[in-house]
């Protein structure tokens, strides 16, 4: 077990996309806790992974988090059993692990005298803030706020990803650096967070907000769009995940203005086009950089990322969806069998 948590990226990236898998049987059973393992469940797994290891890194934290780990990947287990019997503790469950994480984060900050991350704190703390409304009083409201609150940290998360990954494509050009625009990011993160209070106080605005942080994410792609980038398949696909990401906001703005009817495909749309697929992203991104290996997609991965932009698009043939999306799983998950 010791080996397993030491290294334990993999072991948190398979469960994941595990749960991931275990949620699409339940949404083609139609059982509603589908919704739960999607937007609580598989991230949290994904989370721990990556930012247990990425935060050590970032704040040069020499010694083992093997018992933070274990209790984390524990805890989410549990939160996950308890779903199908009692899934208000689950709720709870799950906000005393978002703020176990929250303090662990701010831990490695404070004692590395840097606060440069501090966002990713409070961002994990605003999760331990709507698991204990969802605890308190069960609204389908406050769990929907759960997708949008996975994509500000994966906002934060893709810019840091950007920024390694840009600068990879540009080694072969002499005194060439990748500078992301954070303006462009921290933009988009008030427009989310102002479209979370009008969903919750006055939806007859915030369709305008979203289609606001459609916009804004739009211009941050201006930033990758140069043929030496996107020639190579990671920046590639990483701006597509972005594309859609603008496009789902636009969409559901726009649906929530004139078109209501189409608001819950196109909020299935921007979770797999954009959590989905940016945590598919991270995970074979960062396995690979992990390994020291060459940062290079294979064909099976690039396929993979197909198979989940189609099963994205297709969400009126569920079961074309369900198979798109195992699909891309699996093979995500047999390249992380390749981690060190």
């Amino acid at each position: 077990m010791t080996r397993y948590f030491n290294n334990s990226m993999r072991l948190f990236y398979i469960s994941s996309c595990v749960a991931m898998m275990l949620g699409v049987c339940f949404a083609l059973a139609k059982m509603d806790i589908y919704k739960f393992i999607f937007l609580h469940i598989a991230p949290a797994f994904a989370y721990s992974g990556f930012l247990l290891t990425a935060l050590k890194s970032w704040h040069n934290y020499t010694k083992s988090l093997f018992l933070v780990k274990i209790t984390f990947y524990f805890a989410i287990l549990l939160a996950l059993f308890l779903s199908f019997f009692a899934l208000n503790l689950s709720y709870l469950l799950l906000g005393v692990f978002w703020l176990s994480f929250a303090i662990v984060a701010l831990f490695l900050m404070i004692r590395d005298g840097n606060l440069a991350n501090i966002s990713i704190a409070f961002s994990l703390f605003s999760f331990f803030l709507v698991e204990v409304l969802l605890f308190l009083n069960y609204d389908e409201k406050f769990s929907e706020l759960f997708l949008h609150l996975n994509l500000i940290l994966l906002l934060i998360v893709g810019f840091k990803i950007s920024l390694v990954i840009a600068n990879k494509a540009l080694k072969e050009i002499k005194d060439a650096v990748f500078i992301p625009n954070f303006i462009d990011k921290n933009l988009a993160i008030f427009f989310i967070f102002l479209y979370m209070i009008a969903f919750l106080y006055d939806k007859s605005v915030s369709g305008y907000f979203a289609i606001a942080v459609g916009l804004v994410v739009f211009a941050k792609l201006r930033e990758l769009f140069y043929l030496i980038l996107l020639k190579k398949a990671y920046v590639f696909i990483y701006f597509l995940i972005t594309l859609f990401m603008a496009i789902g906001y636009f969409g559901l703005g726009v649906c929530e203005l004139f078109l209501a009817n189409f608001r819950v495909w196109m909020i299935d749309f921007l979770y797999l086009s954009s959590v989905v697929a940016m945590l598919l992203f991270i995970f074979n991104v960062t396995s690979l950089l992990h390994s020291k290996e060459e940062l290079s997609f294979t064909n099976s991965t690039k396929f993979s990322f197909l198979a989940l932009f189609l099963s994205a698009i297709l969400g009126n043939f569920l079961y074309l969806q369900a198979l798109l999306l195992i699909t891309s799983l699996l093979i995500c998950i047999t390249n992380l069998k390749n981690i060190k």
